[in-house]
């Protein structure tokens, strides 16, 4: 017959009257009540563990952990240890800053402070101010002012930046063009909508503002042909500009006066006279001449000036040949041409002429057959007829 709940017996006591329910206990466990039923024997914890609660189930062994690394855990025989990681430790985010008593020194790219010795502090904070490093381990970290709206943080050689006491505009559109409008105050030129305009420091500040080139102040230097200019900058009188094939420079002339003709050139004007009654006038320097009809000639060379008949000529022209040179003078012909004289008739054509036998010999020809006779109405002096 069984003894029930009999202490000293081997039947457990059971869990209802104060017992276990258990007849043996595993050493260096620990029981987890199982309500009525006998107590539920836990495995033997490792170093360092802990028993871990769970809603609605059993407890378990664990070692604690940490989500991002930041925590290292040292498990040990009845202990356990919990301790930040440390600046030299390769963990992924970690920024540790060291206290003037601690320094800490990198060795990868891994880690996420590694200057070769990490000793910074902050130190005293600006509002609204911007960190600056201000040396090497164990300086603090400075701040700026607060700057100004619209200034600028500038640097300065060997010191720290600050923020400029200009200011500047904290906006621009395209084509906007910034420029000094007061002293130390930077603002934006908007841009022209009409077409090729200039900036010009027209106004009485002389602030640059868009123009068009003005042609009395605006310019400097000659135009030149090439671009609708004349390549010249000054006059004098009675000067015109005339084309010149050499180069692109157009020449500045006076009028050259012909036979029988007067110019006189005054301060803006040019005034043409005639010097003859009815005919022109032209000196003759040279040996040879092409006679124009209307127009009277001294002959003046040491030697000889052959001057030659128009190849055409209407009834009624008229022209004169008076020597001056001690060379004398020659009339020569064309093809067709005659001279009649009262002394005689010249050979038809280029062989005949007449050649004034006396240094001041003088002689006047009319044309009396189109282009081709002459006739002398008044002679001085001896000449020979060929």
């Amino acid at each position: 017959m069984t003894t029930i709940n009999a202490i000293g017996t081997q039947i457990p006591v059971e869990t209802g009257k104060g017992g276990t329910g258990l007849e043996t206990v595993t050493a260096h466990c620990l029981t987890l009540g199982d309500g009525t039923n006998p107590l539920n024997i836990m495995a033997i914890a490792t170093n360092g563990q802990i028993p871990i609660g769970k809603t609605d189930n059993d407890p378990v062994f664990g070692t604690p952990g940490s989500t991002d690394s930041t925590i290292a855990w040292t498990l040990g025989a009845n202990t356990l240890t919990a301790q930040a990681r440390a600046g030299t430790e390769a963990v992924t985010g970690v920024v540790q800053y060291a206290t003037a008593a601690l320094t800490t020194t990198a060795t990868s790219e891994a880690l996420a402070v590694h200057p070769a010795g990490l000793n910074t502090r902050l130190g005293v904070q600006t509002s609204n101010g911007i960190m600056l490093a201000t040396g090497g381990a164990g300086n603090n970290l400075a701040a700026t002012a607060e700057g100004a709206t619209g200034t600028l943080l500038t640097g300065v050689t060997g010191d720290a930046p600050v923020f400029t006491t200009a200011t500047y505009p904290a906006t621009v559109a395209q084509g906007d063009i910034l420029i000094s409008s007061a002293i130390n105050a930077v603002s934006s030129l908007a841009k022209s909508t009409d077409a090729t305009r200039y900036l010009g420091n027209t106004g009485v500040d002389n602030t640059p503002a868009w123009d068009q080139i003005a042609l009395a102040t605006g310019v400097s230097g000659t135009l030149p042909v090439a671009n609708a200019g004349t390549g010249q900058v000054s006059y004098t009188d009675g000067q015109l500009l005339i084309g010149n094939t050499v180069g692109n420079t157009l020449a500045k002339a006076t009028l050259t006066a012909g036979a029988g003709i007067g110019i006189s050139n005054g301060n803006g004007t040019i005034t043409i006279s005639s010097t003859a009654s009815g005919m022109g006038f032209e000196a003759v320097t040279d040996t040879t001449k092409q006679a124009v009809v209307d127009v009277v000639y001294t002959l003046d060379n040491v030697a000889l000036v052959t001057i030659t008949l128009p190849d055409t000529a209407a009834v009624g022209s008229t022209i004169g040949f008076i020597g001056k040179g001690a060379g004398l003078f020659k009339i020569a012909q064309n093809a067709g041409e005659t001279i009649y004289t009262s002394n005689g008739v010249t050979t038809e054509g280029v062989t005949g002429s007449l050649t004034a036998i006396e240094q001041y010999a003088a002689i006047y020809l009319v044309c009396t057959t189109e282009n081709v006779g002459w006739v002398a109405t008044s002679i001085s002096g001896n000449f020979t007829i060929v």
